[in-house]
């Protein structure tokens, strides 16, 4: 009886075993079964089915050593043929009320088969852009651009008829780009504003020992909208001043490059004459007059 787990089910069951067998026991029997001390049988009267029976939780173990008496006889019967009836029932009851309440506990866990973790994402590294290349301005461009920022400047102020603050400015682009000729061409117009002639007319010098005079067409540029008559009113006083300082090669040789500007050709000779008059060893006065006197005969031989 090992194999029967000791619960309160498998106690009551044999209990109903001994009162089923109690009835045919020999007082051998009975004795060994008082003898457990958990069995009161002494209330049966003469082993009665109806009477009262308690069991406690050490008990199982003697009440299977008691059955197993295969020589015991109850009342002139072999107790096994009793059990052998009564036994099988039992067990029965027993199994299918085991099977039912631990049905849970004697099925075996389900094996849980967790998936394979993820791999990993591959690690990407990410790849520098290439390097820009970068043009580094050189210092000829540096000073070029800045020329340029400062002789926007000198257009506003000239525009709005500063021209002190015009000739400042382009003094800052000369010290930058020193044989600039429009620059000395701009500030002479500045000067020329101002009624300075005397470094106006310095100023058309270095315009010409560097570069060619400008048109007509380019100094209106520096002139706003209808304010070209200003500049006809600044010629009408150089003009004035001319012949009142007729001995100042500075005034003819200004004169001399505005009428180039202008296209008065002849006029411009006649100044540059004047020059080479009080100055014969002048290079330049003679190179201009050689130029004005060729233009003229261009102009003759293509008007015929």
């Amino acid at each position: 009886m090992r194999f029967l787990p000791r619960t309160k089910t498998t106690r009551f069951l044999l209990s109903v075993i001994i009162v089923c067998c109690a009835g045919s026991m020999t007082s051998e029997a009975h004795a060994q079964l008082r003898g457990l001390g958990g069995i009161n049988l002494s209330r049966m009267g003469g082993l009665s089915r109806s009477s009262n029976i308690t069991t406690r939780s050490g008990n199982a173990t003697r009440l299977g050593n008691a059955i197993r008496l295969g020589n015991t006889t109850l009342g002139g019967r072999s107790s096994s043929t009793n059990l052998e009836r009564v036994l099988p029932q039992v067990l029965g009851t027993v199994g299918a009320i085991q099977s039912v309440r631990g049905r849970s506990a004697l099925r075996p866990a389900p094996t849980r088969v967790c998936p394979p973790p993820a791999p990993a994402p591959p690690v990407v590294t990410p790849v520098p852009p290439p390097p820009v290349a970068v043009e580094v301005p050189t210092v000829e461009e540096t000073k070029m651009t800045l020329a340029r920022t400062l002789v926007d400047r000198a257009k506003e102020a000239f525009a709005k008829e500063d021209y002190a603050r015009c000739s400042d400015v382009l003094t800052e682009v000369l010290e930058l780009m020193p044989e600039d000729a429009n620059a000395y061409q701009f500030r002479s117009l500045a000067f020329f504003a101002q009624q300075d002639f005397e470094k106006a007319a310095a100023d058309a010098y270095d315009s010409f020992r560097f570069g060619n005079a400008w048109t007509w067409d380019t100094v209106l540029t520096i002139y706003p909208e209808k304010q070209s008559a200003r500049y006809t009113t600044q010629l009408r006083g150089l003009e004035k001043i001319n012949k009142s300082e007729s001995q100042s090669m500075s005034t003819h040789f200004l004169l001399a490059y505005h009428y180039i500007v202008l296209g008065h050709l002849p006029q411009a000779e006649r100044e540059l004459t004047t020059v080479l008059t009080l100055n014969p060893e002048e290079k330049l006065s003679q190179q201009l007059l050689a130029v004005v006197k060729n233009a003229q005969q261009t102009d003759k031989v293509s008007q015929r």
